[in-house]
């Protein structure tokens, strides 16, 4: 009965160009088997990484990784909400009981110190 249930949450943030994207390309291309949704923060109305990052995993492991594009502003800031209920929704959803890992992508431009004490 000690089972850990707990679910791995990583955030991955830092300046725009400073290769979030391919880090997370990586991930996804180096973990086989493993089901892992990415959170991916963009500011502007054109998810450019998330069009990047669905075309990385429609050439690999595509039934075993999920992406949701938050678009609608910065994620420290006018998204943290929307991040909390999207959190909120997987934890509490079945069909996310399959997750192995979530990974948050912020954009260039976010400060994730409030969306961290958030959580």
């Amino acid at each position: 009965s000690n089972i850990d249930t707990r679910l791995p949450l990583t955030i991955i943030t830092g300046f725009l160009g400073s290769g979030k994207t391919t880090l997370i390309k990586h991930i996804l291309t180096n973990t086989i088997g493993l089901r892992i949704l990415v959170i991916e923060n963009e500011i502007g109305k054109e998810g450019i990484d998330h069009d990047l990052l669905l075309q990385q995993i429609k050439t690999i492991d595509e039934e075993n990784k999920d992406i949701i594009l938050l678009n609608n502003g910065c994620i420290c800031c006018s998204v943290r909400k929307d991040l909390l209920n999207t959190l909120n929704n997987i934890i509490s959803n079945d069909s996310y009981s399959y997750l192995d890992w979530i990974v948050i992508e912020t954009s260039g431009l976010s400060d994730p110190a409030p969306f961290i004490q958030s959580i």
